[in-house]
């Protein structure tokens, strides 16, 4: 009895171990219990060197469909199976990262309504142009909109940038940091630039594009102001500019940090006779809260008081330049009446 069922047993084993191209000189040289390791080992490896099998890859699909349903409810303004054919599409075609792709869909869920075919479109427009599919993710995460426009119309900013020197991993590192360039007006960027040329250099610009990318969207006189207060009335150079985050900053922070430090003592005027050492323009402006009162050497609540005392100052001031302002157009009015009542006398 017990040969009988050690015999079928093993003739069992024998033919999977053929079907998985195993020779059989194994089993006649072989004690069972070593047929039996080989046949889990092989097993193992056979499994390993597969692909991702379909229950695997509908796993990472039903995980994107579970994390989607437990942050946004079951009330959708899209559809589940345009999540399920894009993440089939980003994740096993271009081999983008699923966890990447999970956070895109919990971040934007109502990318949900774009169909594959766009998605298709805009991501192979794209990589033919030289951007890698992680570069391609952030822009997506950062701009969404992206996915509503024509091949056309972002072929269009793209042709202007390149014109413009920003080629190579110079354009990737610029739209990594500034997705928003692919949806933007052509014309503006051909403008901002040109204004920014008046500034900085061409390498310049590609620098502060990447780290500070607010920079070719603010308002124009915003960016001047900026620029005019660091060098006019701090007295540094461009070089501390681009070292620093400074166009990422509303003026007034600026303003604000550059007192406080002047008045504590802690930054000095500079005079052009004289080596002076002051802090630079990055701890300055770019620290933390924290960072920046420990470094002036008051506390927090002291950073505070004098926050809320320098925006009284400032609207002061602001409302003492309107009022002369003022008076000075009421004065022009009245010299002008005086010049009107003379010639009538006369």
């Amino acid at each position: 009895m017990f040969n009988v069922a050690f015999h079928v047993r093993m003739g069992q084993i024998a033919k999977i171990l053929r079907l998985l191209s195993v020779t059989t000189p194994i089993l006649c040289h072989s004690s069972p219990r070593m047929v039996a390791t080989r046949f889990i080992s092989v097993g193992k490896q056979k499994r390993n060197d597969l692909p991702m099998s379909q229950s695997m890859k509908s796993d990472v699909h039903a995980d994107i469909i579970v994390k989607i349903q437990l942050k946004h409810g079951t009330k959708y303004d899209f559809s589940l199976d345009h999540v399920k054919d894009v993440a089939n599409y980003l994740i096993n075609k271009c081999e983008a990262d699923s966890d990447r792709v999970t956070a895109m869909f919990l971040l934007h869920p109502t990318l949900g309504n774009v169909r594959e075919t766009k998605w298709r479109e805009i991501v192979n427009f794209l990589q033919e142009n030289g951007l890698p599919v992680s570069i391609i993710m952030d822009v997506v995460m950062k701009c969404p909109q992206i996915l509503k426009l024509k091949v056309s119309q972002i072929e269009s900013s793209l042709d202007v940038l390149r014109e413009e020197f920003m080629v190579g991993s110079n354009l990737v590192n610029v739209l990594q940091s500034a997705p928003l360039l692919l949806i933007t007006d052509p014309k503006h960027i051909r403008r901002r630039i040109v204004q920014l040329k008046s500034l900085f250099t061409q390498n310049d610009i590609v620098h502060l594009t990447i780290t500070s990318p607010n920079v070719m969207f603010d308002d124009w006189d915003d960016v001047e102001q900026k620029v005019c207060y660091v060098v006019h009335k701090i007295r540094l150079d461009q070089k501390q500019i681009l070292e620093s985050c400074l166009f990422i900053h509303p003026l007034k922070h600026i303003e604000m940090r550059h007192q406080l430090m002047s008045r504590t003592g802690l930054f000095r005027k500079i005079n052009p006779k004289k080596r002076i050492s002051n802090p630079s323009l990055t701890k300055m402006v770019d620290t933390t809260t924290e960072e920046f009162a420990a470094a002036v050497g008051i506390t927090l609540e002291e950073y505070e008081v004098f926050e809320r005392m320098f925006e009284v100052e400032s609207e002061r001031y602001k409302k003492h330049i309107r009022d002369d302002l003022t008076d000075d157009e009421n004065e022009d009015n009245e010299s002008e009446d005086d010049d009107i009542d003379g010639e009538s006398y006369k």
